[in-house]
């Protein structure tokens, strides 16, 4: 018999139990890789009940990669797989209008926001950062990590000393 299961964190399995277990580690996908997955996942496909065809929907490369880098933030690809079947429905109800005639819709990097709104992770990084008082710290948790922008004041009052 053979039990195969999957895992975020392996912290909260018994130490006993993981002794025993053949733990196989997968890393996250890498942009480039995610890039791949999503081209795929961004073809209309007409079995999938929509109207749309390849030719209605156009996604650049650059769309993709502000998708990735801005709007989802796992190792995983769910939440794009999410945004792109966002994205596609926003675009049918853009192709088919009520009342006007059927258009075709390019999304690119400047155009993605007016159809997922802003973007909840800005993709900033330590180099940017020239202003004087913040500094920069890593977070770490077992789903992932971030860069932390620390900023700091200064104030007037006197130091209290230990």
């Amino acid at each position: 018999m053979l039990f195969i299961t999957t895992a975020n964190w392996l912290e909260p399995i018994h130490p006993a139990l993981r002794d025993r277990l053949e733990v196989i580690e997968l890393p996250s996908y890498t942009e480039s890789e995610k890039l791949q997955i999503a081209k795929t996942l961004s073809r209309p496909a007409p079995d999938r009940g929509a109207r749309l065809t390849r030719r209605d929907v156009k996604f650049a490369d650059s769309a993709l990669r502000k998708l990735i880098r801005e709007y989802t933030r796992e190792a995983g690809v769910r939440q794009l797989e999410r945004e792109i079947a966002a994205l596609l429905r926003k675009a049918t109800r853009k192709i088919f209008p009520k009342t006007a005639r059927a258009t075709r819709v390019k999304l690119d990097a400047e155009n993605l926001k007016d159809f997922l709104g802003h973007a909840p992770f800005l993709a900033e990084t330590a180099e940017k950062i020239t202003a004087y008082g913040i500094a920069t710290g890593l977070a770490w948790t077992p789903f992932g990590g971030d860069v932390l922008f620390i900023e700091a004041t200064r104030m007037r009052g006197r130091a209290i000393c230990c």
